[in-house]
């Protein structure tokens, strides 16, 4: 579950299984990678810092040791 959404700054996501984050990335919608601040990566949470994004619609992808878990999120 992603928190807030919409977002201004900070997004928080928590209810990760308890495996190892490999990777965090962010997409537009035409695809364009951008690299974010991944603040706090707890087993099951990590907080993200998203403030140097511009307006729009973006999708989250973290991989873990088992799975790849999209999210779709607004940036205020």
């Amino acid at each position: 579950m992603s928190s807030p959404n919409p977002v201004k700054n900070k997004l928080s996501i928590q209810g990760l299984a308890s495996e190892q984050i490999r990777s965090v990335r962010v997409f537009d919608l035409l695809g364009n990678a951008f690299q974010v601040n991944v603040e706090n990566r707890e087993s099951s949470s990590l907080q993200m810092n998203l403030s140097q994004l511009a307006m729009g619609v973006y999708l989250i992808q973290i991989e873990t040791d088992s799975e790849i878990i999209s999210k779709k999120i607004i940036k205020q």
